[in-house]
């Protein structure tokens, strides 16, 4: 009886809080402006503090621009009169914690203490994209899902979410959930966990708790998935030729993963989807194009009616190219909230000064409401939008209050943050290939390390020091060498003699760069390794459908290229963000002959043409998803 007692108050306690909160929202709503309505609609930047764009006497064009860390009398002016839903912030905004923290701290106040709390946000997935300057980055999506297990997919989004709650960020476009079907994808890539939404799900679950945990709100992305493009959306405008029942069964399982762990947004894609949608319109330029899925009611429709998804739908940025190249902004406006879009981000071009872009950004609400006042938009549409915002909000408890913080640079980007880092990046580290080779590599023998970019030579060398500590190699046991294009015809293929393993590192973002003279150097130095009988290892440090392309001894796999900018210091201050896979992947080489790591997608058999020597994937496949050797 107790028992009915206290699960029947905790009913009613529900039933009463969601109540309250509907409550307040239609009181909210009733005294907004249809201005202010419209405003909450609205997510721009803050980018910079002054933009001009100059021509020299030839004729070329050079932009000058100052990064926005300090808030001033124009956008402060800008945030009391109009009452935005939010704020996305990026790296020029986020180059120190005090700065950052300063800068957020004012933009809350500026929008009122008391008034409606905003969205601080950022693209901070992790991996290869993040505008935290300082903080610390973790391996990315494709790393974390070659460490198998769906645990460190939790780690990785709790400690990025800690770091953004300690600015006083509250929501991450993060977790992207786009499956990379096509490995001649642009644009995705590592950002993606895998090429299959199934083995994907676990990863895309424990990372949307992992935000939560830290209460930071998430936004899954780019839907209905940019996985299968082979255009990048930023520069141009994307064509996905899949039906409706060929994305159901792969990318809007995705999604479907992540709305049913409680995503609290959705961003669109600005993608053509002509399968699904094939309403046209006469572009810019004078071509027919197609709606693209951000501006398609059909499209956009998919989420409400046949997904349920009752969250917040936010477009990706209006001012790409895919867009502001094809489409009128007011069209661009009236389209998507009519498709049921409920957030525009960045919806006016901020490469302006900055008083022409306030001034746009003025002109873009007044459009807006005149449109609502002409009929073309419905001011239930608004409203509905509006709602859906609020319920986010007031749900999560969103404040624009800040609270001062002892010590935030060294909280933020933290030595037991990066020691975490690096442990959950070693398991990532994946295996295909290993011809007997005993690993791992013994320190009394010499090993040359390969490697394309300055970055990379800073990863080797930051990974000697931190093995050296371990006392697991000496001061003879690795050297490095960079190498460029200009190396071709130059380069000095007899420095292999003077050692006995050979570390050739590969850096693949495109196809491409499989037929290019960083891939002939490593193909000719392993070549010769095996004429010396000298071991080879080869690590694909970026995308891993390089993996095919070259015959290495030992062929491992670390998922994302850069090293340092500069080697990291005392952890107690700001140390510039730095990815940690090849720092991992050669410190993986001397300190364990086990791996963990599985791969997270197909990886494709290399084709060659010996018409025009170059490679390129077939459908057959190389090394299958879930592949890995463990020694």
């Amino acid at each position: 009886m107790k028992r009915l007692i206290i699960l029947l108050l905790t009913l009613f306690i529900f039933i009463l809080s969601g109540c309250s909160i509907d409550s307040k929202i239609d009181k909210q709503i009733k005294k907004m402006s249809l201005q202010d309505k419209v405003s909450q609609m609205l997510m721009p930047c803050l980018r910079y503090s002054f933009f001009e764009v100059v021509t020299d006497e030839n004729g070329n064009e050079k932009r000058n621009r100052e990064p926005l860390e300090e808030l001033d009398e124009r956008y402060t002016a800008l945030l009391n009169e109009y009452k935005f839903g939010g704020i996305i912030l990026f790296a020029e905004n986020l180059k120190s914690s005090a700065k950052s923290f300063e800068l957020i701290r004012k933009i809350k106040e500026a929008h009122g203490v008391d008034g409606i709390p905003l969205f601080i946000s950022a693209d901070q997935e992790g991996g290869s994209v993040k505008r935290i300057g300082f903080g610390t980055s973790m391996p990315g999506n494709m790393a974390i899902v070659a460490s198998n297990d769906p645990n460190n997919a939790y780690e990785s989004a709790n400690i990025i979410g800690s770091e953004m709650k300690l600015l006083g960020l509250n929501t991450n476009f993060a977790p992207v959930v786009d499956i990379n079907s096509n490995p001649n994808n642009p644009v995705i890539g590592i950002r993606a966990f895998s090429d299959d939404s199934d083995y994907a799900r676990g990863y895309i679950e424990k990372s949307i708790e992992g935000y939560h945990s830290q209460n930071i709100l998430t936004s899954l992305k780019h839907f209905p998935g940019h996985g299968d493009t082979a255009v990048d959306s930023h520069t141009g405008l994307p064509q996905v030729d899949k039906t409706y029942e060929e994305i159901k069964e792969s990318e809007l399982e995705a999604f479907e993963y992540g709305i049913a762990a409680g995503a609290d947004m959705i961003m669109s894609a600005h993608i053509m989807f002509p399968n699904i949608d094939n309403s046209q319109y006469i572009a810019l330029n004078g071509q027919k194009v197609y709606l693209p899925a951000t501006l398609s009611k059909k499209i956009v429709g998919i989420l409400r009616e046949d997904l349920g998804f009752e969250g917040i739908i936010i477009t990706d940025a209006l001012s790409m190219d895919a867009i502001t190249k094809y489409y009128k902004v007011e069209d661009t406006a009236r389209f998507a909230i009519n498709a049921g879009v409920d957030m525009l981000l960045i919806p006016v071009d901020y490469h302006e000064s900055v008083e022409v872009y306030i001034k746009e950004l003025k002109e873009y609400v007044a459009m807006i409401v005149k449109m609502v006042e002409d009929g073309d938009i419905e001011e239930s549409t608004i409203d509905n939008a509006v709602r859906r915002i609020l319920k986010v909000k007031y749900e999560n408890h969103l404040s624009n209050k800040t609270n001062e913080i002892e010590n935030l640079s060294a909280l933020i980007g933290s030595k037991e943050n990066h020691d975490e880092e690096l442990e959950i990046t070693k398991k990532a580290v994946t295996m295909v290939e290993n011809a007997g080779i005993s690993l791992p590599l013994n320190k009394d023998e010499k090993t040359l390390f390969l490697a394309p970019y300055s970055s990379q030579g800073n990863a080797i060398a930051f990974g000697g020091e931190l093995l050296k500590a371990e006392g697991l190699i000496d001061d003879n046991s690795m050297d490095y060498y960079v190498f460029t294009n200009d190396d071709k015809d130059s380069f000095d293929y007899e420095m292999i003699n003077d050692y006995d393993n050979v570390v050739t590192i590969s850096a693949m973002y495109g196809f491409e760069d499989i037929n290019d003279d960083y891939a002939a150097i490593i193909e000719k130095v392993l070549s010769l390794c095996k004429e010396k009988d000298k071991t080879g290892i080869l690590i694909s440090s970026q995308l891993p459908y390089d993996l095919d392309r070259f015959d290495a001894d030992v062929k491992l796999a670390v998922y994302l290229a850069p090293g340092p900018s500069v080697i990291p210091g005392d952890y107690t201050k700001d140390v510039v963000t730095y990815p940690p896979n090849l720092i991992a992947g050669v410190m993986h080489l001397y300190e364990s002959g086990s791996y963990d790591g599985k791969l997270p997608v197909n990886i494709p058999e290399l084709l060659f043409n010996e018409e025009d020597s170059t490679y390129s994937a077939s459908r057959d496949i190389a090394y299958p998803r879930g592949f890995g050797l463990t020694e």
